[in-house]
């Protein structure tokens, strides 16, 4: 039959949990920058052509239509750039022709 939990005296402690965190809120780093930072680099260099060449496809895409700019709306939410849309101030309406 298993035993119950250990006391802090028996159990073993990892150089790691013995140690104090070295980030100041207690948390682990991500690495991820570092794992795949040669990826990235073989994916997209950083040499002019390869720059110029992603700016040049971008604009040869061109801003998407009705349909397009409702589906991502849909999907990724409304966009910040555009601001929302603000009813224009009208004339007050003339009130006094109707029944009441």
């Amino acid at each position: 039959m298993p035993e119950g939990p250990k006391d802090d005296a028996q159990r073993r402690g990892s150089d790691s949990s013995m140690t104090e965190p070295s980030s100041p809120d207690g948390r682990r780093r991500s690495s991820a920058a570092q794992r795949f930072g040669n990826l990235e680099m073989l994916k997209r260099p950083a040499d002019p052509a390869s720059a110029e060449r992603r700016v040049s496809l971008h604009d040869a895409y061109g801003k998407p239509g009705f349909l397009g700019t409702m589906w991502n709306n849909f999907t990724r939410g409304p966009s910040s750039a555009s601001p929302p849309a603000v009813p224009k101030a009208s004339e007050p309406r003339d009130t006094t022709t109707l029944r009441g």
